[in-house]
């Protein structure tokens, strides 16, 4: 469903035209250097008809519709709309129907933190939370450090950093520059190639490979749903659990906590931990999980069904 563009394109052009028409009478007229130098023949321009230009400049942009208003000296001299409000539709565009602006407001809310940053209110390299407590991202340590410059993104430097899952697990991260922000066809962000990757080995404990099958109790979680998930790696410290996504099974948070349900000889036995990251692929979800219950029945369960112990 293609909806009305505004027609900030179009003022620039009108404006122009207008300030020449309107100030054609203030150019003082040309001095004569010669007797027989040639005389120019003014040329009518006549009045502009901004409501000619507007259909032409809807046209020419594939818009469909706009609104476009030239001010003179600060007074609005004409103001005008063009084409649909909503494409398929019959429904005309109106001179005081209000558009989204998107992107457009990027610019608008970089002039004013530049001039803030002038008056000395704001300073670029400030995380945003001294100006904005209660700012926040996904990442606590992120929402901690943004600061004010990593918000207008294009030029900054940004650490890129991705999880290898395995029996000591791996960080791979690499530092680029942002080269460009896309939000088409999907969000994309074009970055520079990486002049170095680091590897940094992750945990201390080594986890044990396995499948074992648990049923999942969390806030998120109803009360009559039975949430099956399995573990995947295990080690004396935590593990990590895969779940199919489900409509009615909601992502845990992180820092969440969380029960996990399994039988050992025909006992029902619960081990406690805590959401410490999780990751979506495809149909299936990834929790990592640390343990807050007691190491016996951590290493009950190692005993079982690893060599770790």
């Amino acid at each position: 469903m293609k909806f009305a563009k505004t027609g900030a394109l179009l003022l620039l052009p009108c404006v122009l035209s207008a300030c020449a028409h309107l100030a054609a009478d203030k150019v003082p007229p040309q001095q004569t250097v010669a007797a027989e130098a040639p005389v120019a023949t003014p040329v009518e321009t006549g009045p502009i008809d901004f409501d000619a230009a507007l259909a032409r400049t809807t046209q020419a942009y594939d818009s469909t519709g706009m609104v476009a208003a030239v001010s003179k000296d600060g007074t609005t001299i004409w103001q005008g709309a063009d084409g649909l409000a909503e494409e398929g539709t019959d429904r005309p565009v109106t001179q005081d129907m209000l558009f989204p602006i998107a992107s457009i407001s990027k610019a608008f809310t970089t002039t004013a933190l530049a001039m803030l940053v002038e008056r000395g209110e704001v300073k670029w390299d400030e995380p945003i939370r001294t100006y904005i407590p209660e700012f926040a991202m996904y990442d606590p340590w992120v929402s901690e450090h943004f600061t004010v410059r990593d918000a207008l993104t294009v030029g900054n430097d940004i650490v890129v950093r991705s999880v290898l899952e395995g029996d000591t697990g791996q960080v791979i991260a690499f530092k680029v520059k942002v080269l460009k922000l896309l939000s088409k066809p999907s969000g994309l962000l074009i970055t520079s190639f990486p002049k170095r990757i680091e590897s940094i080995g992750l945990r201390a404990v080594k986890r044990a490979q396995l499948g074992v099958s648990v049923s999942l109790d969390a806030e998120v979680y109803p009360d009559d749903e039975t949430v099956t998930g399995i573990i995947i790696d295990l080690s004396e410290k935590g593990c990590k659990v895969a779940l199919q996504v489900k409509p009615n099974w909601p992502v845990m948070l992180d820092e969440a906590d969380v029960k996990l349900n399994y039988s050992i000889d025909g006992k029902e036995v619960a081990l406690t931990a805590k959401v410490k990251n999780h990751r979506l692929e495809s149909d299936v979800v990834y929790y990592g999980l640390a343990f807050t219950c007691d190491e016996k029945l951590i290493k009950t369960l190692l005993s079982r069904h690893t060599l770790l112990t």
